[in-house]
């Protein structure tokens, strides 16, 4: 099944969902809970798709040269530099156009049937990796692999990702409190981000009360200024349980 949303910042939200949900139900005609699971994926929707239309290259991108058309034409064609050759740099492709007497209209020419080529090849190229993205993404459809889980009998929803548990499996489906969790979501994925940043940063300077400033790389001859200020260490959100 597909499905396309539209609205502000819905591929924010709905990025979330993308794993493998688990379903935990007891049917009507057995005591046993039943365990399934359903895989989904989540893409944002591209330009080129929403459009139709091959966007023109980059003049900066691109190499003209020009030079005497070849073949049956007449003395016109064959006696001035009418054709056109045109490289898309980052890429390698080339184009070479011929076919009017007038150079401009094969400049446009080239530079039309060029923009189509890359936009092939990028075409090509993201096609794989949305397929390989959408394998990650999706998953091998294992109960271990489970961001979710829906428990009909408890009438329970866990988020495995941010361990997030909320009651009403039907309010959840229907989107009432979805966004509870995805606001968990987020929260972690904020968090995650500002750890990394901070662990990857490099040292700074820290000012000293007096205004001086010195690095925090000295060496072992520096003298040590021990009014330092000192630097707050990463908080994290906690979120109220109101």
């Amino acid at each position: 099944a597909f499905a396309l949303v539209r609205g502000l910042d819905a591929y924010e939200c709905l990025r979330f969902e993308s794993g493998v949900h688990r379903v935990q139900r007891v049917p009507q005609n057995s005591t046993k809970i039943h365990t399934s699971t359903v895989s989904v994926c989540v893409f944002p929707q591209r330009d080129d798709d929403r459009t139709g239309d091959v966007s023109p290259l980059p003049t900066s991108e691109i190499s003209f040269d020009t030079y005497r058309a070849s073949g049956a034409g007449g003395q016109h064609v064959n006696k001035t530099e009418s054709a056109v050759r045109a490289t898309h740099l980052p890429t390698g492709i080339v184009v070479a156009i011929q076919d009017e007497r007038s150079q401009h209209r094969n400049k446009a020419k080239a530079l039309r049937l060029l923009a189509a080529r890359v936009h092939a090849q990028r075409s090509q190229i993201q096609n794989e990796q949305f397929r390989n993205t959408r394998s990650k993404l999706a998953g091998s459809g294992e109960r271990g692999e489970r961001i979710r889980t829906y428990n009909y009998p408890h009438d329970r929803v866990v988020d495995h990702r941010c361990q997030f548990t909320t009651q009403s499996v039907a309010n959840t489906l229907d989107g009432h409190l979805l966004h509870d969790i995805i606001l968990h979501l987020q929260l972690k994925l904020h968090d995650e981000k500002l750890n990394d940043f901070l662990q990857s940063s490099s040292p700074v300077e820290v000012a000293s009360f007096d205004g001086s400033s010195s690095s925090s790389n000295t060496g072992g001859n520096a003298p040590r200024n021990t009014n330092r200020r000192v630097t707050a260490s990463p908080l994290s959100h906690k979120l109220s349980s109101e």
